[in-house]
């Protein structure tokens, strides 16, 4: 019963971030609290940060989930490279050939992220203003 009313929290969350997101694209607002991925400044560090974690000193299990919004030449690309390089729980992606969207993904270092905007990513960020998970 208790499993249930966590589903139950974590799906609701997920549906109101979503139609907020979708009110912001609607209004084309950027700002809500949007922080892009550190690209000169990478930093062995688990992105997007909640507070401070040295990658030699991190429990895997206590990583937060968090909305990260992205832009791509190929957005299928980019959810592709996320996917490998972190865990994703649920994508969006507005339009037959999208270029932008969001995922819902576990935290990773940096570093590692980082090879996605080699390939595929344009942009990250993530929404300072939305709980994690």
């Amino acid at each position: 019963m208790v499993e249930e009313l966590v589903v139950e929290q974590l799906q609701e969350r997920i549906c109101i971030e979503h139609a907020t997101y979708l009110k912001n694209v609607a209004r084309q607002e950027n700002g809500r609290g949007k922080v892009e991925f550190p690209l000169k400044h990478i930093t062995g560090e688990l992105w997007p940060p909640t507070h401070q974690v040295v990658k030699e000193h991190y429990d895997l299990e206590k990583r937060s989930i968090l909305l990260v919004g992205f832009a791509a030449k190929d957005a299928i690309d980019c959810i592709k490279c996320l996917m490998v390089y972190s865990e994703v729980f649920f994508v969006f992606a507005p339009s037959v050939s999208p270029v932008s969207g969001y995922v819902w993904m576990t935290q990773n270092h940096d570093d590692i992220i980082q090879s996605c905007f080699h390939r595929d990513c344009s942009k990250l960020w993530f929404y300072d203003d939305v709980d994690q998970l």
